[in-house]
């Protein structure tokens, strides 16, 4: 009788060669993730000092409210349209190419915004660059090209790192900002009046750093579609349409209410208090500095009260603290509601980007994340015209109640649609 024959398998060998493969893959991944924060620290700065001196700057050259809101509305439908694009192409294309060319045109508004004082040019260029759009304490975005950067963040990573992924991006986000107030302290006038050319220093930065942002990110890996591989058919998602119909409620709503305010929170400060550029780049140094620490934790709260909860309590704080914050009798007391606001707003961000991504297909991830926020951008674009128009012929307060209220609705949505949808790491672990 003969001896069995031993089994069919894996020798220990190849079980090596496999471990080493897939360590390998791991340091590849790892490796590209710190490029794509690396740009995105580089970018941030850029945005926080066009969000301190973009918006005082464009006032001191003729812009009154209603012009700045024209300008902001167009520069938010000019950034639908890209993202969009960008959404799009990049499922067909890759997500290098934008993460590139997007930060050079950024830097070049940058040096035209240093050396120029022509209305027509500087509004041209804030549209195309969205200069001055956002706060200058930053809100965990970059620009139109965010869902190819998004889409590349949640491809490098694992499901189960995930969050801490997206939470990594948050971080570096704030370093920039960081990074960016500090340089905005120091260069811009400390007092509210000074000429058009004392920006000029700090708008040559806010190009150069864009520029590098742009720059390093030549050295991620090619991540065109492999050849004889079929490019996803059609412009919509269809396997995530239902997931991003309940997104363009919730995110429709938001951006009604963050283009009612998000543009104008300089020029509030500015208008109100007589802030000056270096007050307010102050204030954002203290907002990025305090609320860095936060971030890295939300990924424990996610984990222990799941990451729909977590959410929404953070998306509470923001909605409730706009109103205490536009009637704040001083400039501490509204730097103290704005940083507990900037904080929640800076813990839901990440989590809010990685649910979505968990719930989509990775050939639809560029698209969805372009596609959930386009109604959203489409509303940011539209309100800053209104809001522009209440600062001139209303109290400054107006924007910010009606924002706040907006924002709450969209958060009792956001609740009604997904607390019963958690993503599928919190499924399986239950």
């Amino acid at each position: 009788m003969s001896a069995r024959e031993p089994e069919e398998g894996p020798l220990p060998d190849e079980l090596l060669a496999a471990e080493e493969a897939e360590e390998a893959r791991e340091r590849s991944r790892t490796g590209q993730l710190r490029i794509v924060y690396a740009a995105r620290a580089l970018v941030s700065a850029s945005r926080a000092i066009a969000g301190i001196g973009g918006p005082i700057y464009l006032a001191k050259v003729g812009f009154g409210g209603t012009g700045l809101g024209i300008v902001f509305a167009l520069a938010g439908f000019f950034a639908l349209f890209v993202s969009f694009g960008v959404g799009f192409m990049a499922d067909r294309m890759g997500r290098r190419i934008f993460l590139v060319v997007y930060p050079m045109l950024v830097a070049a508004a940058g040096f035209v915004f240093a050396f120029s004082r022509a209305e027509w040019v500087l509004g041209g260029m804030a549209v195309v660059a969205s200069f001055g759009r956002g706060a200058g304490a930053g809100a965990g975005s970059v620009g139109p090209y965010q869902p190819a950067e998004t889409a590349m963040v949640a491809d490098l990573a694992r499901a189960g790192r995930r969050n801490q992924a997206f939470i990594a991006i948050a971080q570096m986000s704030v370093i920039g900002a960081i990074a960016g107030s500090v340089i905005a302290f120091f260069a811009f006038p400390a007092a509210g009046g000074g000429k058009g050319g004392a920006f000029s220093a700090a708008f040559v930065v806010a190009g150069v750093l864009a520029l590098l942002g742009g720059f390093i990110a030549l050295w991620l890996e090619n991540d065109r579609r492999p050849r004889g591989q079929k490019p996803p058919k059609g412009v919509f998602p269809h396997r995530s349409l239902g997931l991003l119909a309940r997104l363009w409620v919730t995110n429709t709503l938001n951006g009604l209410a963050v283009g009612m305010f998000g543009p104008f929170v300089t020029y509030f400060l500015y208008l109100k208090f007589h802030a000056s550029p270096a007050q307010i780049a102050l204030l954002y140094l203290v907002v990025n500095v305090v609320s860095l620490g936060p971030i890295g934790q939300v990924g424990k709260l996610a984990q222990r009260f799941g990451t729909i909860r977590v959410t929404v309590f953070f998306r509470l704080i923001q909605a409730l603290l706009l109103v205490p914050f536009a009637f704040a009798p001083t400039f501490l007391m509204a730097g103290i509601l704005y940083l507990v606001r900037m904080i929640a707003q800076r813990l839901a961000m990440p989590l809010r980007q990685s649910y979505v991504q968990a719930r989509v297909p990775p050939e639809e991830r560029a698209r969805v994340a372009a596609l959930a926020n386009l109604p959203s951008q489409g509303a940011m674009a539209a309100s800053p015209a209104l809001s522009g128009y209440l600062f001139d012929v209303a109290p400054l307060e107006v924007p910010f109640m009606i924002g706040g209220v907006l924002q709450l609705v969209s958060t009792l949505f956001y609740w009604g649609f997904f607390s019963k949808a958690p993503p599928p790491e919190e499924t399986a672990r239950d």
